[in-house]
């Protein structure tokens, strides 16, 4: 039932941690 919550929460999670690589690199 919280299945779509939790790939919702990685999916973000995943997205910040680009953004701050990139914004590293």
């Amino acid at each position: 039932m919280k299945l779509k919550q939790h790939l919702q929460r990685r999916k973000q999670e995943l997205a910040s941690a680009t953004f701050i690589q990139v914004s590293i690199t």
